[in-house]
């Protein structure tokens, strides 16, 4: 029946399956006809996991005919890295043009196994298979995007040395330096969620450097320890202060094409992330999107205002402005129980404080090609029902310790009328 069909309508039908690698893989098992419309759409987009399997699949594709359709490439951990031992040799690799034996997608696969059931996994021939996948990516002539989504949870040892790293460390390393050594001049767009927050030679590379010199969009979230010992702290804050300002956002502002911008502390409860921005600016920027850090000065603010005249959307999620003793007092006890209620004083800001409201009417005048505004404020339980407030200012010495002031009504009332300016100026240039 589907000879009969016009390609419109057989184009129509691969274009309703959506982005289902599974579903497109069936659809292009059909007949000639789907299998010649759907396959560009089932490996458009390729999701390779932490096994074995996944890694020796990936290879083959990227050494197929099939390679030149990849465009994105989506590495996803999962929460635990498996050894996958089956006692096969992870030197063996299947026949590179077996079409039925290349896809990388497992997305209905679950493990068996939980959390609990899993000792520390020694998968040193994954990490190999998965890095000798990576270096052939530059098969992929059409790939734009690289996505890591690496493990979530902090697994290494209390060292700056990093002299016992977690096969999760190992790993981020390994497929970051395939990808840097291999990866074709078409790719424009590098994600990294669950970034490990630790300093490496590696990132001052060459092939790192060059990687992120042809970028048009970058986004990084990190995991990190508690800090609790000086340290780890200390490490952190290199990573901060020489690993992403040095190593990342100067090569791409040396090249300048840089377009969207994302970065994401996971740990703005503990401490404040000591990335300066002050001679930061990317010409293109058109979308920054910040989450868990201080407004503890203008620092972050004036990288923002910089880039009035282009950035056309903005994020900001889990921010708050840090105050020092001099720049609030005491007032009186706040109201009600619940569980944070001993910490919830009332205070009242000095002048030196620079509030939100000032922060939001400065960038709802400055920014006048912006479009699009999130903005996610933190939030605290302030009673046993489940009620919760906006923490807008935290203390800069104790970050978890909130710091309510009198008249934050104000900085809700600036917020509210930077979101109507921007939805005005949105809703006139779609007329």
């Amino acid at each position: 029946m589907s000879r009969r069909l016009p390609p419109e309508l057989l184009q129509a039908i691969v274009n309703d399956v959506g982005e289902s690698t599974h579903d497109l893989l069936q659809l292009r098992s059909v007949n000639r006809a789907f299998h010649a419309l759907a396959t560009p759409a089932a490996f458009r987009r390729v999701r390779v996991t932490a096994t074995k399997d996944r890694a020796r699949a990936l290879a083959r594709l990227l050494q197929s005919h099939l390679a030149p359709l990849v465009q994105e490439i989506v590495f996803d951990s999962g929460t635990e890295l498996a050894d996958d031992s089956d006692g096969s040799d992870e030197n063996s690799e299947s026949d590179a043009s077996d079409e039925d034996d290349v896809s990388t997608d497992d997305a209905d696969e679950e493990p068996d196994t939980t959390e609990d059931d899993v000792e520390r996994p020694a998968p040193g021939a994954t990490v190999r298979l998965l890095s000798k996948a990576y270096t052939h990516i530059s098969k992929a002539s059409s790939l734009t995007t690289l996505t890591f989504d690496f493990h979530s949870q902090w697994e290494e040892p209390n060292s700056t040395e990093v002299e016992d790293p977690s096969p999760y460390l190992l790993l981020q390393l390994a497929l970051l330096e395939a990808a840097a050594n291999s990866s074709p001049s078409s790719v424009k767009e590098l994600n990294i969620d669950n970034f490990i927050a630790l300093p490496n030679p590696f990132y001052a590379s060459r092939a790192f450097q060059g990687l992120l010199g042809r970028l048009q969009r970058f986004s990084m979230s990190t995991i990190s320890d508690d800090y609790t010992e000086t340290i780890i702290q200390a490490a952190w804050q290199d990573f901060w202060r020489t690993t992403v300002r040095k190593h990342i956002l100067g090569p791409l502002q040396r090249a300048s094409a840089l377009t969207s911008l994302t970065l994401r502390n996971d740990k703005s409860a503990c401490c404040i992330v000591p990335l300066s921005f002050a001679d930061k600016h990317f010409p293109n920027l058109t979308s920054f999107s910040l989450g868990g850090f201080h407004f503890g000065d203008q620092d972050v603010e004036d990288f923002i205002v910089r880039h009035g005249a282009t950035l056309t959307d903005l994020e900001l999620s889990q921010c708050t402005i840090s105050v020092s003793e001099d720049e609030y007092e005491y007032v009186a006890d706040g109201e009600g129980g619940g569980p944070n209620a001993a910490e919830r004083r009332i205070y009242v800001a000095t002048s030196k404080l620079r509030c939100w409201a000032e922060v939001w009417n400065r960038l709802s005048q400055e920014l006048s090609a912006l479009v699009v505004l999130d903005v996610e404020e933190p939030e605290e339980l302030v009673d046993d029902d489940g009620g919760t407030q906006i923490v807008r200012y935290t203390e800069a010495e104790e970050l978890w310790e909130v710091v309510s002031l009198r008249g934050e009504d104000v900085d809700a009332a600036a917020l509210q009328a930077f979101k109507d300016v921007v939805a005005a100026r949105r809703l006139s240039g779609s007329r």
